[in-house]
């Protein structure tokens, strides 16, 4: 059916003088990322070129795909395989929202590459909901009481800073 689909659409595109063959077909999702990556100039594009380095070019399989193939099911991989790394840092799996942040790059990624019409259809629509989580699971540990005192009862904090810990210890 989507194969009718497409072929149909095709059609009424070359009808109507709007059908453009597809640009640079053949590149490689690693190539595009590369050039991707060079022509960013916010503040955090080298550590965003690193991660994608590191967590998502470093798997072969993805990274020599070429662009136009990826799909919603080799996304759903790079996430699940995401999700099932163990940090070199910690020794832990890589926390939800780390896996989130990465997918959201490579999401960024896809979407501008989706703009430069490089490819049809952006890979990273429509994911299946709670593929991609945000929560943090670790619950944060109200102060103690010594660390209630220590934080409200030195000597050495200045008043106003006293009364903000005092604030902050009770919110």
């Amino acid at each position: 059916r989507a194969a009718q689909r497409l072929n149909e659409q095709r059609k009424r595109e070359v009808k109507n003088g709007t059908y453009r063959a597809p640009q640079h077909s053949r590149m490689t999702v690693a190539q595009y990322a590369d050039d991707w990556c060079a022509g960013r100039k916010n503040r955090n594009s080298t550590r965003e070129e690193n991660i994608l380095q590191l967590h998502v070019l470093s798997r072969a399989w993805f990274a020599n795909l070429p662009i136009s193939d990826v799909s919603k099911k080799h996304m759903l991989d790079l996430v699940h395989e995401l999700q099932d790394t163990v940090s070199t840092e910690t020794g832990r799996t890589l926390s939800a929202k780390h896996v989130a942040n990465i997918y959201g790059l490579v999401r960024t990624m896809f979407r501008d590459a989706r703009i430069a019409e490089l490819i049809d259809r952006d890979p990273c629509e429509a994911l299946p909901k709670k593929t991609i989580s945000r929560k943090v699971t670790t619950k944060r540990l109200p102060y103690s009481l010594e660390a209630f005192a220590a934080l409200t009862g030195n000597a050495n904090v200045a008043a106003d800073r006293v009364v903000l810990n005092a604030l902050a210890f009770y919110t």
